[in-house]
């Protein structure tokens, strides 16, 4: 299996010196489909671009659920959020909290320090990465950093400059330039006309319309506001540019694993949504994923469907014979792509909507092009991806065979979950992160 992988990844032999630094950066809600790479018409990733031409892009990558603490859960543990239990939980129909990633699991951070490997994370969300979420567990030093990219790089970048040449480094980077308030401060180039930087207020304002069905996806509101999130999106890249360019000129980057990737998308009234977590749609799950392994001078792009929980089995495949001996079935890979959304935050539960559109579980299991959504109230919904890829029309009714065994293979996939398996107990928020937490959105 993890010969496959290190051929999906675009090859490269057994390293006989020091095992190479993996720098894993995480773009927190940048959706797949606002990458130049990815056909978007604004060229908004010059720099991306570049860096996936000397990389292998998948052009399908799921996320395990629509927003941070589940998708980063799933993507150290290389489990589903049904597995880990870092999720949302129901308090009463008006509340909702969240439970950490329990102890007991083993992350890749924890495994890249057993194998030698100085570990460090600098994160900008400091509110589902925050320590007490339990994603720090392995990590030598966790940073949280709240600001702009170019705050996170110039940290990294003094990491790296002080980082002995003789020791591997396992580098976590988050990101949140294209998360609320958004980064729209002009770039040059992109848009005729500057954008504005009121995100969170145009944010509020179309909160409830857009989750009403009030409004339609043609609104002038929206269209500005994907104008600024595009903005974000062209100044993150420049960000990371920069950091790539840096990394070259410490001779860091043909020698090391680089994955790019982002933990959730966004929605932009699609669906009557509006930010992220909420839903299991393709808008709030479809991610960038571009992976670089050590020595790789091609492109390639991968076509397969790709869930984020196979990213510690590229990371454990670049590693000695011995290391993924001992690690590969702890992070398997060729997982199923599947993404989960427990409820919702408070926020959305006490907009006095009908109670069911969040008071519900939604499983979202594809194989193939087709789509099943699993909803807890009974109301699934089956898409076939190649045809209806905006989900525009239900086929339950008409799905017949597939549907019966899409809902039989999800039945036994969620009866595999870890013997022993435990959540971590649910967070008391203090006033202070629930102050923090409205201004992100939450």
């Amino acid at each position: 299996m993890l010969l496959l992988l290190c051929a999906a990844c675009g090859g490269g032999g057994e390293s006989t010196t020091r095992p190479p630094d993996v720098i894993l950066i995480v773009c927190d809600t940048l959706r797949a489909d606002r990458l130049s790479c990815h056909g978007y018409a604004r060229a908004t990733t010059p720099a991306i671009d570049r860096f996936a031409e000397t990389a292998t892009r998948w052009a399908r990558a799921y996320s395990t659920a629509p927003w941070t603490l589940p998708a980063h859960a799933s993507l150290f543990t290389g489990l589903f959020p049904f597995e880990h239990g870092a999720h949302t939980e129901l308090l009463s129909p008006e509340r909702s909290t969240v439970r950490p990633l329990a102890e007991s699991f083993v992350t890749i951070a924890e495994a890249m320090q057993e194998e030698g490997y100085e570990t460090r994370a600098l994160v900008a969300n400091d509110v589902f990465l925050a320590e007490r979420m339990k994603l720090n567990q392995g990590f030598d030093r966790y940073v949280i950093r709240p600001g702009r990219a170019w705050e996170i790089n110039s940290l990294a970048v003094r990491w790296l400059e002080e980082q002995p040449p003789e020791e591997p480094l396992f580098l976590f980077l988050n990101y949140m330039d294209t998360h609320r308030r958004y980064h729209s401060e002009e770039h040059p180039g992109l848009l005729a006309q500057a954008p504005g930087t009121d995100s969170s207020e145009l944010l509020d304002e179309l909160y409830g319309p857009v989750l009403g069905g009030d409004i339609g996806g043609d609104d002038e509101r929206l269209r500005r506001l994907t104008d600024q999130y595009d903005t974000a999106v062209a100044n993150l890249d420049e960000a990371l540019g920069r950091l790539f360019a840096r990394l070259e000129q410490l001779q860091r980057l043909d020698d090391a694993l680089i994955i790019l990737t982002s933990d959730h998308g966004e929605y932009f009234g699609e669906h009557a949504l509006i930010e992220h977590s909420k839903d299991v749609y393709e808008q709030g799950l479809r991610v960038p994923l571009i992976v670089e392994r050590p020595g790789q001078r091609e492109g390639r792009v991968e076509e397969r469907r790709v869930s984020l929980t196979e990213i510690p089995s590229f990371i454990v495949s670049v590693l000695p014979a011995s290391a993924r001996a001992r690690w590969g079935g702890t992070f398997p890979g060729d997982r199923p792509v599947l993404a989960e959304n427990y409820y919702s935050r408070t926020r959305d539960l006490g907009l006095g909507l009908p109670s069911v559109r969040f008071q519900r579980v939604r499983r979202a299991l594809l194989q193939g092009d087709r789509k099943l959504i699993h909803s807890s109230d009974g109301g699934h919904e089956l898409y076939d991806l190649d045809e209806d890829p905006l989900e525009g029309k239900s086929l339950v009714g008409e799905g017949g065979q597939s549907m019966a065994e899409l809902l039989a293979e999800l039945k036994q996939l969620l009866e595999r979950r870890p013997a022993g398996a435990r959540a971590g107990a649910p967070i008391e928020w203090t006033q202070g992160e629930l102050e923090r937490m409205g201004d992100l959105g939450y």
